[in-house]
Protein backbone atom coordinates (compact mmCIF):
# COMPACT_ATOMS: atom_id res chain seq x y z
CA UNK A 1 0.00 0.00 0.00
CA UNK A 2 2.83 2.72 0.98
CA UNK A 3 4.18 2.07 -2.68
CA UNK A 4 0.73 2.78 -3.84
CA UNK A 5 1.28 6.23 -2.10
CA UNK A 6 4.36 6.94 -3.46
CA UNK A 7 3.32 5.87 -6.79
CA UNK A 8 0.14 8.21 -6.56
CA UNK A 9 2.47 11.43 -4.94
CA UNK A 10 5.15 11.11 -7.85
CA UNK A 11 2.52 10.98 -10.41
CA UNK A 12 0.84 13.78 -9.04
CA UNK A 13 4.31 16.27 -8.46
CA UNK A 14 5.18 15.09 -11.64
CA UNK A 15 2.02 16.50 -13.45
CA UNK A 16 1.96 19.80 -11.83
CA UNK A 17 5.94 20.45 -12.52
CA UNK A 18 5.18 20.18 -16.10
CA UNK A 19 2.52 22.22 -15.36
CA UNK A 20 4.51 24.89 -13.67
CA UNK A 21 7.19 24.87 -16.39
CA UNK A 22 6.55 27.43 -18.94
CA UNK A 23 8.80 26.02 -21.25
CA UNK A 24 6.86 22.62 -21.34
CA UNK A 25 3.79 24.55 -22.24
CA UNK A 26 3.49 22.71 -25.46
CA UNK A 27 2.66 19.57 -22.67
CA UNK A 28 0.19 21.37 -20.66
CA UNK A 29 -2.69 20.38 -22.61
CA UNK A 30 -1.90 16.85 -22.03
CA UNK A 31 -0.84 17.25 -18.36
CA UNK A 32 -3.78 18.75 -17.75
CA UNK A 33 -5.80 15.89 -19.64
CA UNK A 34 -3.42 14.09 -17.19
CA UNK A 35 -4.52 15.15 -14.26
CA UNK A 36 -7.94 15.23 -14.83
CA UNK A 37 -7.61 11.54 -15.12
CA UNK A 38 -5.49 11.48 -12.33
CA UNK A 39 -7.90 12.95 -9.68
CA UNK A 40 -11.24 11.78 -11.30
CA UNK A 41 -8.91 7.25 -10.25
CA UNK A 42 -7.73 9.31 -7.03
CA UNK A 43 -10.83 11.18 -5.20
CA UNK A 44 -8.66 10.96 -1.58
CA UNK A 45 -5.38 12.66 -1.28
CA UNK A 46 -3.25 13.11 1.25
CA UNK A 47 -3.46 16.26 3.14
CA UNK A 48 0.19 17.18 2.18
CA UNK A 49 -0.82 16.26 -1.58
CA UNK A 50 -4.13 18.20 -1.13
CA UNK A 51 -2.26 20.78 -0.20
CA UNK A 52 0.35 20.84 -2.44
CA UNK A 53 -2.74 20.27 -5.66
CA UNK A 54 -4.26 23.35 -4.05
CA UNK A 55 -1.31 25.61 -4.24
CA UNK A 56 0.01 24.41 -7.70
CA UNK A 57 -2.98 25.32 -9.26
CA UNK A 58 -3.76 28.69 -7.47
CA UNK A 59 -0.25 29.41 -9.10
CA UNK A 60 -1.03 28.35 -12.37
CA UNK A 61 -4.04 30.20 -12.42
CA UNK A 62 -2.00 32.98 -11.49
CA UNK A 63 0.78 32.93 -13.55
CA UNK A 64 0.16 30.99 -16.47
CA UNK A 65 0.67 31.67 -20.15
CA UNK A 66 -2.32 32.21 -22.02
CA UNK A 67 -2.69 28.16 -24.03
CA UNK A 68 -2.75 26.83 -20.25
CA UNK A 69 -5.29 29.38 -19.12
CA UNK A 70 -7.40 28.53 -22.36
CA UNK A 71 -6.71 25.07 -21.16
CA UNK A 72 -7.70 25.30 -17.86
CA UNK A 73 -11.05 27.34 -18.10
CA UNK A 74 -11.97 24.94 -20.67
CA UNK A 75 -11.53 21.94 -18.05
CA UNK A 76 -12.56 23.82 -14.99
CA UNK A 77 -15.82 22.62 -14.54
CA UNK A 78 -14.17 19.11 -14.44
CA UNK A 79 -11.79 20.07 -12.03
CA UNK A 80 -14.61 21.58 -9.79
CA UNK A 81 -16.35 18.87 -9.76
CA UNK A 82 -13.08 16.67 -9.37
CA UNK A 83 -12.06 18.23 -6.37
CA UNK A 84 -15.62 18.97 -4.70
CA UNK A 85 -15.21 21.08 -1.48
CA UNK A 86 -11.64 20.67 -1.73
CA UNK A 87 -11.88 23.42 -4.80
CA UNK A 88 -13.01 26.01 -2.41
CA UNK A 89 -9.29 27.92 -1.62
CA UNK A 90 -9.76 28.49 -5.24
CA UNK A 91 -12.97 30.41 -5.99
CA UNK A 92 -11.50 33.79 -5.43
CA UNK A 93 -8.76 33.11 -8.42
CA UNK A 94 -11.13 31.30 -10.46
CA UNK A 95 -13.82 34.49 -10.21
CA UNK A 96 -10.82 36.81 -10.87
CA UNK A 97 -10.08 34.80 -13.70
CA UNK A 98 -13.66 34.84 -15.44
CA UNK A 99 -13.63 38.43 -14.76
CA UNK A 100 -9.87 39.33 -16.22
CA UNK A 101 -11.25 36.48 -19.48
CA UNK A 102 -14.47 38.08 -19.64
CA UNK A 103 -13.76 39.73 -22.98
CA UNK A 104 -11.20 37.55 -24.32
CA UNK A 105 -12.60 33.84 -23.67
CA UNK A 106 -15.63 32.01 -24.52
CA UNK A 107 -18.63 33.46 -22.17
CA UNK A 108 -20.22 29.61 -22.68
CA UNK A 109 -16.97 28.41 -20.82
CA UNK A 110 -16.81 31.29 -18.54
CA UNK A 111 -20.91 31.34 -17.44
CA UNK A 112 -20.29 27.17 -17.10
CA UNK A 113 -17.44 27.97 -14.59
CA UNK A 114 -19.77 30.47 -12.47
CA UNK A 115 -22.63 27.66 -12.97
CA UNK A 116 -20.32 24.53 -11.09
CA UNK A 117 -19.04 26.91 -8.42
CA UNK A 118 -22.03 27.91 -7.37
CA UNK A 119 -23.44 24.18 -7.60
CA UNK A 120 -20.63 22.86 -5.77
CA UNK A 121 -19.53 25.05 -3.55
CA UNK A 122 -22.63 27.57 -2.85
CA UNK A 123 -21.52 29.29 0.56
CA UNK A 124 -18.57 30.41 -0.74
CA UNK A 125 -19.86 31.46 -4.49
CA UNK A 126 -22.01 33.55 -3.09
CA UNK A 127 -19.95 36.17 -1.52
CA UNK A 128 -18.70 36.81 -5.05
CA UNK A 129 -21.91 36.60 -6.81
CA UNK A 130 -21.88 40.31 -6.81
CA UNK A 131 -18.54 40.47 -9.21
CA UNK A 132 -19.89 38.11 -11.51
CA UNK A 133 -23.04 39.32 -11.89
CA UNK A 134 -21.53 42.95 -12.68
CA UNK A 135 -19.24 41.76 -15.59
CA UNK A 136 -22.11 39.21 -16.63
CA UNK A 137 -24.46 42.39 -17.07
CA UNK A 138 -22.38 45.05 -17.90
CA UNK A 139 -22.23 44.77 -21.53
CA UNK A 140 -25.74 43.94 -22.31
CA UNK A 141 -26.58 46.49 -24.47
CA UNK A 142 -23.49 45.54 -26.60
CA UNK A 143 -23.60 41.66 -26.78
CA UNK A 144 -25.42 39.39 -29.05
CA UNK A 145 -28.58 38.03 -28.48
CA UNK A 146 -27.08 34.40 -27.79
CA UNK A 147 -24.68 35.62 -25.45
CA UNK A 148 -27.36 36.93 -23.37
CA UNK A 149 -29.59 34.27 -23.51
CA UNK A 150 -26.75 32.23 -22.53
CA UNK A 151 -26.08 34.76 -19.30
CA UNK A 152 -29.61 34.80 -18.39
CA UNK A 153 -29.18 31.14 -18.24
CA UNK A 154 -26.53 31.27 -16.19
CA UNK A 155 -28.18 33.74 -13.93
CA UNK A 156 -31.35 31.68 -14.01
CA UNK A 157 -28.98 28.52 -12.63
CA UNK A 158 -28.34 30.17 -9.26
CA UNK A 159 -31.52 30.06 -8.34
CA UNK A 160 -32.56 31.61 -4.76
CA UNK A 161 -29.25 32.84 -4.97
CA UNK A 162 -29.60 35.91 -7.54
CA UNK A 163 -31.80 37.87 -4.58
CA UNK A 164 -28.04 38.42 -3.14
CA UNK A 165 -27.75 40.45 -6.61
CA UNK A 166 -31.52 41.04 -8.32
CA UNK A 167 -31.03 44.80 -7.87
CA UNK A 168 -28.23 44.99 -10.27
CA UNK A 169 -29.58 42.38 -12.99
CA UNK A 170 -33.08 43.34 -13.14
CA UNK A 171 -32.39 46.82 -15.14
CA UNK A 172 -29.82 45.54 -17.66
CA UNK A 173 -32.32 42.53 -18.11
CA UNK A 174 -35.19 44.49 -18.45
CA UNK A 175 -33.35 47.65 -20.80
Amino acid sequence: QSLCFASVGVSLINILDILGDESLSTLHAAAIEALLTFLKSYRTLTDELEALLIMRINSLLQSSGSSTISTLLANMPTLIASLGQRFEPLVPQVVDLVVKEWRSADTVVLTRICEWLHTTIPDTFEKYLPKVAYIFTKDFDILPWKVIDGIISSLASFGTSITIVDQMIYPPILN
